[in-house]
């Protein structure tokens, strides 16, 4: 979980840098290092308003929060996945077997016994 975080942080601050250098001067949301982190950070969880920065530099702005869009999508995607794996991993090293499976041999080992006895009783009767 640690690491995940760590991940986060480093594309967030790598991106806020990114965007500081790029827009510092020209944007108001980028004007210090502290304005560009946070207006990033609003990036991921609130809707925002992307034209003062496409004002600016239009394919420098494209290709920034672009990246930036995929990139953190795909650490939040692979987030996910492996919070499913481990959740599926430990449930099925917690539960032994599933029910309907120890019920399915419990009929067959009733099965089985009833037939071995039905067995016993006739080649046994044959034989006094």
């Amino acid at each position: 979980c640690q690491v995940w975080f760590a991940m986060i942080f480093i594309v967030v601050v790598t991106y806020a840098q990114a965007f500081y250098l790029a827009f510092g001067p020209d944007v108001d949301g980028f004007s210090t290092f502290t304005q560009a982190l946070a207006t990033v950070c609003s990036w991921v969880f609130q809707s925002i308003d992307f034209g003062e920065v496409l004002r600016a530099d239009e394919s420098l702005a494209a290709l920034l929060f672009g990246s930036f869009q995929i990139v953190f999508s795909l650490i939040m995607l692979n987030m996910f996945l492996v919070i499913l794996m481990r959740t599926f991993a430990e449930s099925k090293d917690s539960s032994e077997e599933d029910v309907i499976v120890q019920e399915i041999r419990k009929m067959f080992l009733r099965l089985y016994i009833r037939a071995r006895e039905a067995i016993k009783d006739t080649v046994f009767g044959y034989l006094e």
